[in-house]
């Protein structure tokens, strides 16, 4: 999977539309929940970054993208490598940290009130925007904790279900937190690259393999005369 900015204010897209579906309710309130679920899969497994010919293209969503961002290599300032066994926690390093603290805060909330209203999904919308927060909240060398909390996570969203009456949920949700865990105890934490302008600070998040693709890249493409530095 391609690194990607997580910290783009258009993120949170997906997740006014969780609000207003929840607020207008009915039919128009499913479609509108259904379309913010598919959003959500759809930035996360599509957005992407490239070099593309003199310039960094960041796109949020592919083929159709939410957001463009072009960076020519001459604004880039620096260029910091933080690989997953960095003593951080990654939500510290977002320039708009608001944007994954919003997800959460807005997914957990609207879940909530979903479960008050009678409506079981709502445990999937806490479920989901806590287990994704795990990676951001802590850091990289606290591996136990990060698999006891998805385990805890998940066998609580599980026992949920159940007691709502929807053991088919129940049995998803357990076979998700446990490979879930089985990736954490193997590779915990999200490798990170820092690309520093005169005026942003840009988090891309990836596996190991995308990350070091993608600053092997730069680096030819500042070979060409900018004055970044890489660490």
């Amino acid at each position: 999977m391609s690194l990607r900015m997580v910290d783009h204010p258009v993120v949170l897209i997906p997740f006014f539309l969780l609000v207003v579906s929840f607020l207008t309710g009915g039919e128009v309130g499913w479609v509108l929940m259904g379309l913010s679920f598919w959003i959500v899969l759809y930035i996360s497994f599509t957005s992407e970054v490239r070099v593309e010919g003199q310039k960094i293209v960041i796109r949020v969503g592919k083929p159709f993208s939410l957001a463009k961002k072009e960076i020519p290599p001459e604004e880039i300032v620096e260029i910091i490598e933080l690989p997953s066994a960095y003593g951080i926690r990654l939500v510290g390093q977002f320039q708009r940290p608001w944007v994954p603290l919003g997800s959460l805060a807005t997914g957990v909330f609207v879940g909530i009130l979903l479960l008050l209203r009678g409506e079981f999904y709502g445990v999937l919308w806490v479920y989901v925007s806590l287990l994704s927060f795990l990676d951001y909240i802590l850091r990289p060398k606290e591996k136990r904790t990060r698999i006891f909390a998805s385990v805890v996570i998940s066998l609580s969203s599980a026992l949920a279900f159940l007691y709502l009456g929807h053991p088919e949920f129940s049995l998803g949700v357990i076979i998700y937190g446990f490979l879930d865990a089985v990736f954490a105890s193997d590779n915990y934490g999200q490798e990170a690259l820092i690309i520093k302008t005169e005026n942003e600070r840009i988090v891309l998040l990836g596996d190991p393999a995308s990350k070091k693709k993608f600053f092997e890249e730069i680096k030819v493409l500042l070979a060409g005369g900018s004055n970044a530095q890489t660490s």
